[in-house]
């Protein structure tokens, strides 16, 4: 279903849910923000592509050592 553009830069924030799924989608909003701590914590990194009507895809990073 993809995330409105304007919700982009603050959809790892802890119980943010993107304005478009509000009352389709269940969920509690933290799922993004608990993926990007954890990969955080393991000196990596998270992007997101998103275009509204179309998609989304979350890319993972992780250092090969430490």
């Amino acid at each position: 279903m993809g995330i409105p553009e304007g919700e982009l830069g603050i959809i790892f924030t802890k119980f943010y849910r993107a304005t478009n799924v509000e009352g389709k989608v269940a969920g509690t909003g933290l799922g993004l923000y608990l993926v990007n701590k954890i990969v955080s914590g393991h000196s990596g990194h998270v992007t997101i592509e998103s275009k509204e009507g179309k998609g989304t895809t979350v890319s993972v990073f992780l250092p090969l050592k430490p």
